[in-house]
């Protein structure tokens, strides 16, 4: 997998979970750039019992593994003869693995993307962020044929599906169902800081947290707020910048941040949007919001479920996002939190501002007790075990 992705925190959790159990278990990815290291090792740092889990890095990217795949085929020999099964949590670096891995052992995938998203939300991305379309994975949907797409899931023994929505969408494909198991992602609350806060001064706060990314509505959320504004005059949003994954992403980055501070200028919203990273006191923030924020335009580039979805309902806060993916699957309009329809920012804005108090609170609830009631890790891992000893009973 890519330790960069937001794959890579569940994949360390379960690892951890699978170690506790007395399995052997070690991660194989790709390097990061340097910046993505300090992150990498400043989250692991917070989290002890992750760091115990080996990680092997022989390569510096997939591009590598392909151009060279004669050493690729040897280093993967080395590391791969003693292990008794793959469990991928990227779709196409694990089909690259399979195709290359010298020893036959079963491979298991967590699909956690849409591996084919709807031709609108590529119109989407081609009218507001072209210049994604340059990286494999946010244009792999549209460019690689039905067939070999198909092919390259017949590869795996079994699909471990996080979401109803990617299920459902593999037996569309023609995938036997008896190949598949929905299993949700696990969160691990013990990485949050439930009773931290921030002052929020009795104004209305909303929280946005991921990449700057228009694919994630950042800029129909600045056209929302602007709207907010002119009717709560104290209102304030924190947008948690995650930062770009990979040395890859630097530039679109850097591209989508110019957008969003001319968005910050020309509305003249300076002194009312607060910047910080995606760090370690994002909990302070989640707390004392009265709503996250994730207006996702697409289902392009990131899980099914977003993550980020998932920790806000973790701190029991209502969450404002759009009808899209798997995202109904785990906001029930009014229930634990609103949905909009994916770029309206007239009805984000509505949203936010007819959100009270006491609603929020409800719906904050009824979020936390769905995470502790579907997403505790060991059940999970229980799980996911499971799917391995059937698996190597069957091979």
């Amino acid at each position: 997998m890519d330790l960069a992705s937001g794959h890579s925190r569940p994949a360390f959790e379960l690892a951890s979970g699978l170690m506790d159990r007395g399995h052997d278990v070690r991660i194989l990815s790709t390097a990061l750039h340097p910046a993505s290291r300090a992150r990498h090792a400043e989250s692991l740092a917070r989290s002890p019992h992750l760091g115990r889990v080996p990680v092997d890095r022989p390569f510096a990217g997939l591009r590598e593994i392909l151009q060279d795949w004669r050493r690729s085929r040897e280093v993967l020999r080395g590391l791969l003869v003693d292990c008794d099964l793959v469990h991928g949590f990227s779709l196409y670096a694990t089909s690259i693995l399979n195709m290359l891995a010298p020893v036959r052992i079963p491979h298991i995938l967590s699909l956690n993307t849409d591996f084919r998203p709807p031709v609108r939300d590529y119109l989407t991305m081609l009218a507001h962020a072209p210049f994604y379309f340059r990286q494999l994975r946010y244009s792999a949907g549209l460019s690689i044929p039905t067939l070999l797409l198909k092919h390259s899931f017949f590869r795996f023994e079994r699909i471990i599906c996080w979401t109803s929505y990617l299920h459902e969408k593999l037996l569309s494909l023609g995938i036997p169902v008896e190949r598949l198991a929905r299993i949700p992602v696990g969160i691990d609350m013990a990485r949050f800081d439930l009773r931290a806060r921030r002052d929020s001064e009795g104004s209305p706060l909303f929280l946005y947290s991921g990449a700057l990314s228009s694919l994630r509505g950042i800029r129909v959320l600045m056209r929302a707020f602007r709207i907010v504004k002119g009717v709560e005059a104290g209102a304030r949003l924190v947008i948690a910048d995650r930062g770009p994954h990979t040395i890859n992403d630097v530039p679109m980055h850097a591209r989508e941040e110019r957008r969003l501070l001319q968005q910050i200028a020309e509305y003249g919203l300076r002194d009312s949007v607060v910047r910080t990273e995606s760090g370690g006191d994002l909990s302070a923030w989640t707390n004392a919001c009265d709503a996250v924020v994730l207006p996702f335009n697409t289902t392009i580039g990131y899980s099914q479920p977003p993550l980020t979805l998932l920790e806000a309902m973790a701190h029991a806060r209502p969450v404002i996002s759009t009808r899209l993916g798997s995202i109904p699957e785990y906001i029930q309009d009014g229930v634990s939190g609103l949905l909009v329809e994916p770029g309206d920012a007239d009805g984000l804005a509505r949203a936010m501002l007819e959100l009270t108090p006491e609603a929020g609170r409800t719906m904050g609830r009824n979020a936390g007790l769905q995470i502790e009631a579907n997403h505790n890790w060991e059940p999970i891992v229980k799980k996911t075990e499971s799917i391995y000893l059937e698996t190597l009973q069957l091979h």
